[in-house]
């Protein structure tokens, strides 16, 4: 995967960068078997990488210059948004000279990677700067694995809970299940996943809501099987007589 930096036409003319939404068709990517690099000014504007937040995988087959994974000098980006990413399989991680991009550095790379390759990750925003600026990994997440960026969705690693790929503090269980209130303030149920203590709670709760459940449907079935049962009956003895005063 190679996004070219802008260039001249034929005619002397400068070729704008790509827009980023012209590069939500690779969202669904999640496997990359050679390389990615994205080289300075090929999309304005954007804040991040997000548009590869599904990538899982690079291969680094036909690696560019040695290196798997190249992002140099853009100097819109703040953050990468690579959080589905697990594995680097081969070459080197260059990431430099982009001006504003935080969070970068909260990365543990040598996790993603099976190979002892080198990883490069230099003149972007000063940590300091990013701090001063608030540029920092979510209270939710484990802050010695790092973040792909701003918030709860963005953690390398939860802390606590998580719930449809967003981290959490609390986990308040209700019936087995979890309520939470969405942006548009309806209720809407799922489950957390979280510590062990947690899970055993949370298994004894659901258990008991299963046992709740299953009493009332076999309640509520053998009332209708009854009802259905005596229903036919009154139908049968109906038809019978009916039959037998005409037979008659």
């Amino acid at each position: 995967m190679y996004c070219m930096q802008r260039r001249l036409s034929e005619s002397g003319h400068l070729i704008p960068a790509l827009k980023s939404e012209d590069l939500y068709a690779l969202k669904d990517i999640t496997f990359v078997s050679g390389f990615v690099n994205i080289e300075g000014g090929f999309i304005s504007p954007s804040k991040s990488l997000d548009f590869l937040s599904n990538l899982e995988y690079i291969g680094g087959r036909g690696s560019h210059h040695g290196y798997t994974l190249q992002i140099l000098a853009n100097n819109e980006i703040e953050y990468l948004g690579f959080k589905s990413l697990k594995q680097i399989t081969s070459g080197h991680v260059v990431i430099k000279l982009n001006a504003k991009l935080c969070y970068g550095y909260t990365i543990n790379w040598k996790k993603f990677m099976t190979k002892d390759f080198n990883i490069i990750y230099e003149r972007n925003t000063p940590n300091h700067t990013c701090v001063d600026k608030g540029r920092i990994c979510n209270e939710t997440c484990v802050q010695e694995e790092g973040c792909w960026g701003p918030g709860p969705k963005m953690c390398v690693q939860c802390k606590n809970f998580i719930k449809d790929d967003e981290c959490a503090n609390h986990c308040p269980i209700e019936n087995g299940l979890v309520s939470v209130k969405n942006t548009e303030r309806k209720e809407k149920k799922g489950l957390f996943v979280g510590p062990q203590s947690s899970i055993r709670s949370f298994a004894r709760s659901s258990i008991r809501s299963f046992a709740r459940s299953f009493i009332r449907s076999f309640v509520h079935s053998s009332v209708n099987s009854f009802v259905s049962s005596s229903i036919r009956s009154f139908v049968y003895l109906f038809i019978r007589s009916f039959i037998r005063l005409f037979v008659r």
